[in-house]
């Protein structure tokens, strides 16, 4: 037998037990107790017999009448007994169609709604049975029945899952509590701001196979914001549905906007150039807005942006380019971009110490062409010419430096002053005066700016050398145009257009005519320093006739050779024999010296003596004929003693009698004996008087000067013991001196003279 069938035969009992079956005469006399009613599960037919199924399962309940006297009325359910504490659990109002009459429903109970007030009242299912209720009419106190109700009051919870947009959100609900519950679980949703659940967004579910957690399938929200849940459970034959209230704190899911990543990479560039950033957005929402870009000076905190692009429009995640920016000056500079954001995407910027968004400005690196003067003659002077291009409004200056070529530039001979640059252009260097011949390097540098940088031409490149070769002067030559056999002849040289010449200028003096080839001369060389005029060595030649002068000049490191032409009139001396002389006419001249000396021995001299009183002094009186005619030679010398006066005598030159040629030299000699009434100083003056042959005579003077010794005092000679006064001449005056007795011992003896008296 089925459970069905044995709960159909329970009911059939109950009722038979509970039910008052009226008489046709009490339905008749309107009795209020008169019909009959019982409960069932809604779905389940009115049975034969009234049946009454004391067991019902966990569903709504049919509330049936059947010949019942009244069309309306109230009625009650209490927890009764042992599972309820007999409160009411449950009120509501029945009604029957007397017209129809027969078996009709009279009313539903909601099962939910009598457990839930149960459960409220605290009753509690027992025995495996669920809950008993008693039913009651209010207007017809027997009519009561007993009944249970096998239902299971399952519980459920949930947690809501929060998203970002774009993502779906779901819910969790976990059902607790059942009896093997089945059916679904269905869950609404709304937004949190429907406060009675209204409206539903959407709704999905999933089918219960006994307790446990079930996730509702993902719901795509349509915008960012807050969102709630409600999860309901269907119920079974043996389960109540359960369901989550609106405005349940777990069940709200806040959709929150998405916050892209931007990832960007700065440009660099030189002056003059472009920098941008590229800045990658990734992780959006299907991301829309725009992206502006703010460039500032790096280290400077981002504060005040140099330039703020215009906004690019982002469609999508992806890579983004900044409209560039040109800086005017270098450095490094920082790019800061900033997604707008939108409904679904949080703006973001990148950082604004961000080493990926720093844009690197360097001076530009201008390039510099230069060409040096080629050639030069030594004296000229040499210069460069630089010209700058690919610079970024190049300032600053350039210098130029003048080296030896094949030095490697190690030593400047020259530096340029600097010249200023204004832009790209061609500039002239300073010139530069080399002082000798040679090869030179130029070498350009170019000092940069804070938009450019330097840069200097190498060194040892031949466009950048300047030759400069010796001077060539020119020697413009004047020889002596006439002379007379026996005299000099010579040639003068006049150098010029030189480079501070230095070497030798020689000459060769050729017979005119005979086109140069064998010197007849070749003079000694003339040292050459600087131009200018020069004068060679005389020649003489020894024979008259027409001489040709050639010279030539040896040039030096830094000026050519040079030689005079052969032929040229200027350069010829012509030298004739000499006339007859002319009779010579007569220059007589005289020259006199005088000498002297204290005695007849020692040197003369013309100078000063010393002599005492009655010394003699000797004299000697020379005389020169310095005339082109001979002399007779006659002297005059007052002073001198009477008859000491001897000569002439010859020293040189021809002397016949007194008679002296030209150029001769006679003397005259004589003396004087100094007397205590002779002046001191005592001068005496000799005249030779030279007689030419015709014509007056010539005079010649020469004086001399003597001192006077002084004169010592009278001393008492005194003669030691054996030892005797004796007179004696010295010097032509009388001295006493002492001496030994025997006199011709002391006669051969040196002895001191004293000194006397006078």
């Amino acid at each position: 037998m089925s459970h069905r069938a044995l709960l159909r035969l329970l009911a059939v009992a109950c009722a038979a037990a509970f039910v008052l079956i009226p008489t046709a005469s009490a339905l008749a006399a309107g009795d209020p107790n008169a019909g009959d009613v019982w409960v069932d599960n809604v779905g389940q037919p009115a049975g034969p017999g009234n049946e009454m199924d004391p067991h019902l399962a966990c569903q709504n309940i049919n509330l049936w009448g059947d010949d019942v006297a009244d069309s309306s009325g109230t009625y009650t359910i209490d927890g009764w007994p042992p599972s309820g504490l007999q409160e009411q659990d449950y009120a509501s109002t029945w009604s029957y169609n007397q017209s129809t009459g027969g078996a009709q429903v009279m009313d539903v109970i909601s099962v939910s709604t009598l457990i839930d007030n149960a459960i409220a009242n605290a009753d509690a299912p027992v025995n495996g049975q669920g809950f008993h209720f008693k039913l009651q009419f209010s207007a017809d106190p027997q009519k009561h029945k007993t009944f249970w109700v096998n239902c299971q009051v399952p519980t459920i919870t949930t947690n809501a899952a929060s998203a970002t947009a774009g993502q779906a959100i779901h819910d969790v609900a976990t059902l607790s509590g059942g009896d093997s519950p089945t059916g679904t679980i269905v869950w609404n949703v709304y937004l949190a701001s429907d406060m009675t659940c209204s409206t539903s967004l959407g709704t999905v579910q999933d089918t219960v196979n006994g307790d446990g957690t079930y996730t509702s399938p993902n719901f795509m929200p349509p915008s960012i914001g807050g969102y709630q849940w409600v999860a309901s459970y269907s119920g079974d034959s043996q389960n109540l549905p359960a369901s989550t209230a609106c405005n349940d704190p777990n069940e709200q899911s806040i959709v929150t906007k998405v916050s892209p990543s931007i990832a960007t990479t700065a440009s660099s560039s030189t002056i003059g150039g472009s920098v941008n950033d590229q800045a990658v957005l990734s992780g959006g929402d299907s991301p829309t807005g725009p992206i502006t870009w703010s460039v500032y000076v790096a280290g400077s905190g981002c504060v005040t942006p140099l330039m703020t692009t215009t906004p690019v429009s982002v469609n999508g995640d992806g890579s983004y380019a900044s409209p560039s920016y040109t800086p005017s000056a270098t450095g490094t500079y920082e790019w800061v971009a900033t997604y707008s954001g939108d409904a679904n995407n949080n703006p973001l910027s990148s950082s604004c110490t961000d080493p990926a968004e720093q844009s690197v400005v360097s001076p530009a690196s201008p390039a510099m062409s230069t060409t040096a003067s080629p050639t030069a003659t030594l004296g000229q002077s040499i210069g460069d010419t630089a010209t700058l291009s690919g610079g970024t409004a190049p300032t600053g200056s350039i210098t130029w430096s003048v080296y030896a070529a094949g030095t490697n530039c190690a030593t400047a001979l020259f530096t340029s002053t600097p010249v200023s640059v204004n832009g790209d252009g061609s500039y002239a260097s300073p010139t530069y005066t080399p002082t000798a011949a040679g090869t030179y390097q130029w070498v350009a540098s170019y000092s940069g700016d804070a938009n450019n940088g330097p840069f200097t031409s190498a060194c040892d490149v031949t466009s950048e050398q300047s030759v400069v070769s010796p001077a060539s002067p020119s020697l413009s030559t004047t020889a002596s145009p006439t002379a007379t056999l026996g005299q000099s002849i010579g040639d003068t040289a006049v150098l010029s257009g030189g480079a501070a010449p230095t070497g030798t200028i020689t000459w060769k003096v050729y017979a005119a005519g005979t086109s140069c080839t064998t010197a007849l001369f070749t003079t000694a060389p003339v040292s050459v320093n600087g131009d200018g005029s020069y004068a060679s060595p005389s020649v003489t030649p020894s024979a008259a006739g027409t001489y040709q002068w050639v010279a030539s000049y040896s040039g030096d490191a830094n000026n050519n050779a040079f030689t005079s032409a052969c032929n040229v009139t200027s350069e010829q001396s012509v030298v004739n024999s000499p006339p007859s002389p002319p009779p010579t006419p007569p220059a007589p001249g005289i020259s006199v010296i005088k000498l002297q000396r204290d005695g007849s021995t020692g040197p003369f001299t013309a100078q000063t003596i010393t002599v005492k009183v009655g010394d003699t002094i000797d004299y000697e009186i020379q005389s020169t004929n310095t005339g082109n005619t001979t002399l007779a030679l006659t002297l005059s010398d007052q002073l001198c003693n009477p008859g000491t006066i001897e000569g002439p005598f010859d020293v040189s030159g021809t002397l016949v009698g007194n008679v002296l040629s030209p150029g001769g030299v006679a003397q005259f000699t004589c003396s004087h004996v100094l007397l205590a009434s002779d002046p001191s100083p005592f001068t005496n003056t000799a005249t030779i008087t030279g007689q030419p042959p015709s014509g007056p005579p010539v005079d010649g003077t020469a004086s001399v000067t003597a001192d006077k010794a002084a004169v010592s005092p009278i001393k008492i000679m005194r003669c030691a013991h054996g030892k005797v006064k004796k007179h004696k001449k010295v010097h032509g005056k009388t001295v006493t001196v002492c001496v030994k007795k025997h006199v011709k011992a002391a006669v051969h003896k040196r002895i001191p003279l004293p000194r006397f008296t006078g």
